[in-house]
């Protein structure tokens, strides 16, 4: 017997007139997390990834872009640095045009899950799927250079572009774009795939609709992923052996914490598993056949179908990812995952959705009070004008530092390769020509540490100026040196030059750090 075909419910007419209807609430909260994220953009100093993203955008063509990517220095396809290069161009303050694509990807998750929800939900309901994406890991990611939030936003673009694939083919060429901008920001976002293929098998089996459209936009879209592909795995062959973070199971139950900022125990696992009870309740409520006949005790979800296993799948992206990474042997960690946030917040917004308005108003209060209160710090140090206090901070106590060495100091080693990035980015050039880094990759690994940083920062010699020495080239050269150590970042630096029987003596605590004198004993 034919199983019977959903047919489409009063509400679709709703969804092209009702999702684009921006109210004032949304816009406003727009405009206001923007103005948040980008004074934010302006005061943060760009860390060690960033730099490195900087590095590569600044490049004079995607050729040369494409070549320092095949060294390897980073990691991310070439699209997403010709997206920075072109951002770099429309703002004049690097710390905001580098991560201009970041921020656009925060707002376009948010705006999206507003438009995705609004068809299916009250506006106080999307509203409140919306407002929890401000509260995610994403805030802190929309006001970096790296590619996580533009991903996120691209995947929250697809899953709108999904959603209204039955309308016309535009919506699956917006679709192939979406899925294709993400996997062009970042590789793994290719984990995001499952998902909308899980959706469009519940379409195939249980509506009996082959959507061509769909099926061509999803293949479509992994079209960038396959052409950059020799990248990643000669990455992958350069950094896999001792990548920094390795798959763990722990991950999938951490990664809530994390991404969702639900800290405390067993809260963000048990959290995120009630959101996913619920849309799978809401799949197997929804199903055509006899099972959903033994569910008849759990209610219907708002989102129809396909859209709840589509926040199931979306749920589900730190299983997959580190299923998929553990068996690949790749790297992983939370922020790889980060279309996650998209699953949850349609889960959230759904789930709000099926209660009285009281309880909705009080949700969507809750969301925009924890936003508030987080945001409230910072809004106050802004209003001192201090936006730009944190980079001084890097580069001023170094300078000073060694002006007070007097003519002709000594060499300054800075034990980390992290810290000394930053120094060699942000301070003038006299002062970078003074400082200096030791890589030895094989010492690194020794000390039970990630090679990564060492291996980096000899293969970026050639691409940015900085003084990057071998260790024991560098232990040949000089007869003596300062080591500064910066708080509880030892190293394997310290440890080695001890082991070697050199001499190391304490010099003095000081705002910079910690500064020992190292002498060198010659064979």
């Amino acid at each position: 017997m034919a199983l019977p075909v959903q047919t489409t419910s009063a509400c679709d007419s709703r969804l092209d007139r009702v999702s684009v209807i921006w109210t004032p609430a949304l816009v406003g909260g727009l405009m206001l997390v923007g103005i948040i994220a980008a004074l934010k953009a302006i005061h943060k100093p760009f860390w060690f990834d960033e730099i490195f993203t900087l590095i590569i955008a600044k490049m004079q063509s995607p050729a040369e872009m494409i070549q320092a990517l095949k060294v390897p220095i980073d990691i991310m396809p070439p699209p997403y640095y010709m997206i920075c290069s072109a951002a770099l161009r429309l703002a004049p303050n690097e710390h905001i045009g580098l991560r201009l694509p970041s921020l656009c990807g925060y707002l376009m998750t948010v705006a999206c899950v507003y438009a995705f929800l609004s068809p299916r939900v009250d506006r106080i309901s999307a509203l409140a799927g919306a407002a929890f994406v401000t509260c995610t890991a994403l805030s802190d990611y929309a006001y970096e250079a790296r590619p996580y939030a533009l991903m996120t936003g691209s995947i929250c673009c697809a899953t709108c572009a999904w959603q209204r694939i039955d309308r016309s083919w535009a919506w699956a060429v917006a679709l192939a774009l979406s899925l294709g901008l993400a996997v062009s920001c970042h590789y793994y976002a290719v984990f995001a795939w499952p998902a909308f293929g899980f959706a469009e098998l519940l379409v195939l089996v249980c509506e009996r609709r082959f959507r061509a459209r769909a099926w061509l936009a999803l293949a479509i879209g992994l079209v960038p992923f396959i052409v950059c592909w020799p990248l990643l795995a000669n990455f992958r062959n350069v950094f896999g052996n001792n990548w920094w973070s390795a798959p763990r199971l722990g991950l999938i139950a951490r990664s809530p914490m994390v991404l969702f900022k639900w800290a405390g125990g067993m809260w963000g696992p048990a959290t995120t598993a009630v959101l996913a009870v619920f849309c799978m309740g809401w799949v197997v409520r929804a199903l055509p056949i006899a099972l959903s006949a033994s569910f008849k005790w759990f209610p219907r979800g708002p989102l129809k179908l396909g859209e709840s296993g589509l926040a199931l799948g979306l749920l589900g992206i730190p299983v997959i990812a580190v299923a998929a990474a553990y068996v690949a042997k790749g790297g992983m960690t939370d922020r790889y995952m980060m279309p996650a946030i998209v699953g949850a917040a349609l889960s959230i917004g759904a789930l709000t959705s099926t209660f009285r308005p009281t309880f909705r108003a009080a949700a969507l209060s809750i969301i925009l009070l924890n936003y508030g209160l987080t945001e409230l710090s910072s809004l106050l140090f802004y209003a001192k004008g201090r936006t730009l206090d944190s980079r001084d901070a890097i580069s001023r106590p170094c300078e000073t530092f060694l002006a007070s060495l007097g003519e002709d100091p000594p060499p300054v080693v800075i034990a980390d390769g992290l810290g000394y990035m930053q120094l060699a980015l942000y301070c003038d050039p006299e002062t970078r020509s003074q400082i200096f880094a030791i890589a030895d990759p094989a010492a690194a690994t020794a000390s039970g540490s990630s090679d990564v940083v060492d291996r980096t920062l000899l293969l970026v010699r050639p691409y940015f100026p900085v003084n990057v020495t071998e260790y024991d080239d560098f232990i040949a050269q000089h007869g003596s040196f300062l080591l500064r150590v910066n708080g509880n970042t030892w190293g394997w630096l310290p440890t080695k030059l001890l082991e070697d029987g050199h001499a190391v003596a304490l010099v003095s605590h000081a705002d910079w750090g910690t500064i020992f004198r190292v002498t060198v004993m010659k064979p």
